[in-house]
């Protein structure tokens, strides 16, 4: 379980924010530093000092080049130190490999635009999990063409209180091609 507070502030896991599949552990209090994404994608945001966290604001980034420029932002950033991002709604994933810091994602409504101070605690945990992909095909009348459906099952439970449920697009995806087959 991770525990973020702003100041005076305690945020609850899974409601107002999320830690990133491939985050490392981290305990402390540390500066943030905020950056909004025009700066970021101009390049204009100022100089980290050691004991600084930044704070990026994702509204506004939206083009491929934007998201690789935040990607690479944020690669640099957390070698040194953890990175938050302020997001409009989080969306929680699995990861393959581990950073040394926690990339922490914050609901923007959730992160008072005033907050200068951090308090982080957070352990991290890599799962080496194997899984199986099932494969078929069936002969039809043509062989210059395929349809091909597929369907995947990945729902990741919960974190804090939330729940992210996962039953409606891979039940009914798993389901489909599960009935495709039988016909």
């Amino acid at each position: 379980r991770s525990k973020i507070s702003l100041g005076d502030l305690k945020l609850s896991e899974g409601a107002d924010f999320i830690i990133d599949p491939r985050s490392g552990g981290f305990q402390g209090e540390a500066e943030l530093v905020y950056i909004d994404s025009a700066s970021l994608i101009s390049g204009t945001y100022p100089v980290l000092e050691r004991g600084q966290i930044p704070v990026i604001n994702t509204k506004g980034i939206n083009t491929p080049e934007e998201v690789n420029l935040q990607y690479d932002f944020v690669k640099k950033a957390i070698e040194k130190s953890p990175v938050i991002l302020l997001k409009e709604k989080l969306t929680w994933s699995v990861g393959r490999q581990t950073f040394e810091f926690p990339i922490i994602e914050i609901l923007e409504g959730s992160y008072p635009k005033d907050s200068e101070s951090i308090s982080i605690r957070v352990s991290s945990e890599m799962i080496d999990f194997e899984a199986e992909n099932l494969i078929a095909k069936i002969e039809g009348q043509r062989s210059d063409s395929s349809i091909v459906f597929s369907a995947h099952f990945d729902h990741i439970g919960k974190m804090g209180k939330a729940t992210f449920p996962g039953a409606s697009d891979n039940a009914s995806g798993t389901s489909m091609v599960i009935d495709l087959v039988r016909y």
